[in-house]
């Protein structure tokens, strides 16, 4: 993906203002004066001049090639620096974040770092950047705006408002549909049963085994699991969705520390996303792609929260 040129302007700086008003100041004299060819040499001089100086400056900024990198996951609030390479042989030249960023002066080829704050959740996949320059004469100063594509999107998640979470035994037969290992024992012994080659050494249950005079092995229920589908449901961008997805983002980290199994269900903007997050990194990208719309319902057996915002 190219950059796309958003805006391209040319104004006159304070340099060129102030030629304008010596030149008015002057050429009354000059036509005083009678002495014609002064007058021309001073009108072509002045002409040729201001082309110039209006010119040259745009020129520069075509002669630069732009492009930016940042970081993959961020949360809001986050302080983090967009990376900036500018190629080509350009002196004299401003860039900054068109976005309130203050301007850095700088010569090209360089490769610099714009600090930023990461503002607002979502999923960006590009950078907005500015370039500017007056030129060597400093009276008519060239801006470029550009979207600069990112290697990779930056996914910006909410910052988590803390949520406490009561755990909820789940179903088995809804841990096993959302694609979760039934694996691994319990504390509770189901039965005793002989040993086969593979069973671990600590279940030998040794009363067994010397009343029945070969190794005898205890099974154990399997531990009961808990967990949540938490379900956003964005109705339109706005400080209320902004404060849903923080609750979200909450809830699921509560989810994950008190060791439930968590199921997310979004909206995304290729569709509606049903899927399990095991670490606050996939939750906070899942939610950094969320975007309004009607999430699905989450499978049946689920204990289920709905944030609405």
């Amino acid at each position: 993906m190219s950059p796309v040129l958003e805006r391209s302007t040319r104004m006159m700086t304070g340099a060129s203002s102030g030629l304008m008003l010596l030149l008015f100041l002057l050429f009354p004299m000059l036509v005083r004066s009678g002495n014609t060819e002064l007058l021309s040499a001073a009108a072509g001089m002045s002409v040729a001049l201001l082309v110039v100086s209006n010119v040259w400056p745009a020129l520069l900024l075509r002669r630069i090639s732009l492009s930016v990198d940042a970081p993959t996951d961020l949360t809001v609030g986050d302080e983090f620096a967009v990376e900036v390479t500018i190629t080509g042989r350009v002196r004299h030249l401003q860039v900054r974040d068109p976005d309130g960023g203050t301007w850095f002066r700088t010569d090209a080829p360089v490769r610099a770092r714009l600090p930023d704050v990461a503002a607002r959740r979502g999923s960006f996949e590009g950078a907005r950047l500015e370039v500017a320059t007056a030129g060597p004469l400093g009276m008519c100063r060239a801006l470029r705006r550009y979207r600069l594509p990112l290697p990779a999107p930056m996914l910006v998640g909410p910052r988590a408002t803390p949520m406490a979470w009561v755990p909820r035994t789940l179903p088995s037969d809804a841990a096993d549909a959302g694609g979760w290992s039934t694996s691994g024992g319990g504390d509770v012994v189901r039965s005793v049963r002989p040993y086969v080659p593979g069973d671990p050494a600590h279940l030998v249950h040794w009363p067994s085994t010397a009343r029945h005079g070969v190794l005898q092995v205890r099974e154990l229920e399997p531990p009961a699991r808990t967990g949540e589908a938490v379900v956003l449901h964005l109705l339109a961008p706005s400080d209320e969705a902004e404060a849903a997805a923080a609750r979200a983002a909450g809830l699921a980290r509560a989810v994950l520390a008190a060791g439930g199994q968590l199921l997310l269900v979004t909206v995304e903007r290729t569709g509606p996303v049903t899927a399990r997050a095991g670490s606050r990194l996939e939750v906070s990208r899942r939610l950094a792609r969320a975007v309004p719309g009607e999430p699905p319902e989450p499978p049946d057996g689920w204990p289920t929260t709905i944030v609405r915002g």
